[in-house]
């Protein structure tokens, strides 16, 4: 039993077993297990509970409810209706579905598309349009459902795609032909949602695999039926004693995917949202999410390596769950809040293994890891003009080389003039030339600062390396970006495949686009194999944003839009103090289906590491500043944007 009371949770149980066709073994003993951590280990009340189940005839249950309702489509929509009325900001809402998903080709309007859908009770409609929950229609349930309740975490054991190939134990229905949708449209808002039913309108949402997967049932003989990713959490959690209120995903995510892993399932869960989200909804703060580090033995598996500059002789530091955010690096802070550090002796371009640096080491839950001093192939080679001995010195103990122009290899430029240190690359200058302006200048003769910009671009650097870097299928990804500014009406299924123009050219920069007009992001994927796509943006203010993910099957393409929500472009900005800059959109595939990049995530730009070091440097210092598995293939492209006023 828990010692603390749950939040005011309103559950929702959804496991479907008694499908007219296909039917299915192990969904209602999903939410039976599900309905007993609710009751026994959060102590939620009974009747916060809502649960609908159709087992199997004869199938035993182990619900201690009172009642069930019965899972068809009406009554599904309709309680869900009134569930987006009825909540308020006390509410934390957590919903499990355990069934059949789908993918169905639909007509609306003229326009033949491809949607998800869940998949209900009487589901089958002979000879008329099937009964299903459409992916428009639920995003835009639970969208009402987040904005009105305190949290909302919907979790989906079943497939969601039509990209992976289907067989017996699998949960996923082909829905033949084409659905009309005309007698029951869907509005305007809703149709413009292309994520499916991995929404970003969604605040938390855990799917059982990955669009070119399927999520599989496990057991027989004597083991009762569970799909393979609820039979994982369960035992996840059963394993736990710590109270459930409290935990959060990313505490649970690495022995529940290696759980499935056990199992012998292809099939990797996904999240779209924040592993800092609390398991089961509510109040949660931000942290970061590091790299992935698994013990084995008195050895380390971390989820990073070459591709992303983990290399052999990288140094990573290892924190427990606490703090959820890093503290800046190498300071004090740091320093206490590490438990302990590795070295990595062996790497490949996705993984690496590594040994303890500092003495035993054994890994708690929610164990994160981090770079803090690359291996000799991923170190940052700068240039300081002049040559400064004492700056090159401090650089080395981070791991960065500092050299003299014109030395070999360089990646970035430093150059020192009227007491400011001006920071440049490939594409900014050194403030030498007018016509390119530096990333950042800041005051010269404070060491400490220097090498906090640096590492700060190290960092930054990590994401710009990648189009060297993934070439296996060289060219399989065309992007372009599209121009939104004055396009016409257009249909919601039009908008998934737009006829726009691309922004104008502008030499030697790919693109240009003014401040406040807004483009989308087309993917065109030629290679032979489905490929994991994410998107992140090395923007001209030192962060790296993360814009987006999707799986691109073999020789299609993908638009993707700001969070999801079609026909919403990504509005780029300057910034105050400057008149134009320059983002570099770097686009990575891969036929890995269970990579995730959002480590290389950098929330800080260069100011925010000018302000931090102020306010914690010490005061000689501050008054200086002051003053002074299948193959595994990669691709990726980048493209350059001019942003101006």
């Amino acid at each position: 039993m828990e010692s603390n009371p749950s939040p005011n949770y309103r559950a929702v149980l959804i496991g479907i077993d008694d499908y007219p066709q296909r039917p299915l073994s192990g969904c209602v003993n999903d939410i039976d297990q599900i309905e007993r951590i609710l009751l026994d280990r959060l102590q939620v009340p009974a009747g916060r509970i809502t649960r609908f189940a159709a087992p199997r005839a004869g199938a035993a249950s182990s619900t201690r409810l009172p009642s069930s309702l019965s899972p068809t489509r009406d009554e599904l929509r309709n309680f869900l209706h009134r569930l987006a009325e009825e909540v308020g900001p006390d509410d934390v809402v957590f919903l499990y579905y355990s069934g059949h998903g789908s993918q169905v080709m639909t007509r609306w309007n003229g326009h033949v598309i491809a949607r998800e859908a869940l998949v209900p009770l009487d589901f089958w409609n002979d000879g008329e349009s099937q009964r299903l929950l459409y992916d428009f229609e639920l995003n835009g349930l639970f969208a009402r459902i987040a904005e009105k309740a305190g949290d909302l975490t919907v979790v989906l054991d079943c497939c969601h795609s039509a990209s992976a190939v289907r067989g017996d134990g699998e949960r996923y229905l082909e829905i033949p032909g084409i659905q009309d949708l005309s007698s029951n449209p869907p509005t305007e808002a809703l149709t413009r949602d292309a994520s499916g039913l991995l929404s970003a309108a969604i605040p938390m949402l855990v799917a059982a695999c990955t669009a070119i997967e399927k999520a599989f049932e496990v057991g027989g003989d004597s083991q009762p039926h569970q799909g393979a990713f609820s039979y994982s959490l369960v035992r996840t959690l059963d394993a736990i004693d710590k109270p459930l209120p409290d935990l959060r995903w990313g505490d649970i995510w690495i022995p529940l995917v290696d759980r499935i892993s056990n199992l012998r399932v292809w099939q990797h869960p996904q999240i779209v949202g924040n592993s800092a989200r609390r398991l089961f909804g509510g109040p949660w703060t931000p942290r970061d999410l590091g790299y992935v580090i698994r013990q084995d033995g008195e050895r380390f598996r971390v989820e990073a390596g070459t591709l992303t500059s983990v290399s052999e002789g990288a140094e990573l530091a290892v924190y427990g769950p606490e703090p959820g955010l890093f503290p800046p690096l190498d300071t004090d802070a740091d320093r206490a809040a590490r438990i302990g550090l590795v070295r990595v002796d062996k790497a490949d371009r996705s993984y690496c293994a590594a040994v303890s640096a500092n003495g035993a080491l054994r890994l708690p839950e929610g164990a994160r890891a981090r770079l803090v001093k690359p291996g000799l192939p991923d170190r940052l080679v700068v240039s300081l003009e002049p040559f400064d001995p004492a700056l090159a010195a401090g650089l080395e103990a981070r791991g960065i080389a500092a050299v003299r122009p014109g030395s070999p290899g360089i990646e970035a430029c430093v150059r020192r003039e009227n007491g400011l240190l001006y920071l440049g690359d490939e594409i900014y200058g050194d403030g030498s030339d007018p016509g390119r302006s530096p990333l950042v200048s800041f005051p010269a003769g404070d060491l400490g600062l220097a090498e906090a910009v640096l590492g700060h671009y190290a960092r930054y650097r990590q994401t710009l390396r990648l189009p060297l870097r993934c070439r296996d299928l060289n060219g399989a990804l065309r992007i372009e970006l599209l121009d939104c500014g004055s396009r016409p009406v257009l249909s919601p299924e039009d908008l998934q495949a737009p006829s726009f123009p691309q922004l104008p050219f502008d030499p030697p920069w790919r693109y240009k686009v003014r401040e406040g007009e807004g483009f989308a992001l087309r993917i065109d994927n030629t290679a032979e194999d489905t490929l994991s796509v994410f998107v992140l943006n090395c923007a001209g203010s030192g962060r790296v944003e993360y814009l987006g993910d999707a799986e691109v099957p073999a020789g299609s393409l993908h638009i993707l839009w700001c969070d999801g929500n079609l026909g919403n472009p990504f509005y780029p900005a300057v910034g105050a103090d400057r008149k134009e800059i320059v983002d570099r959109i770097v686009v990575v595939g891969t036929t890995l289906p269970d990579r995730n990049l959002r480590y290389l995530q950098v929330a800080e730009s260069f100011a925010d590491v000018l302000l931090r070091y102020r306010i914690s440097a010490p005061k000689d210092a501050l008054s200086r500043a002051l003053e002074a598995t299948p193959v595994e293939k990669w691709t990726a492209e980048m493209v350059t944007l001019r942003i101006y006023k």
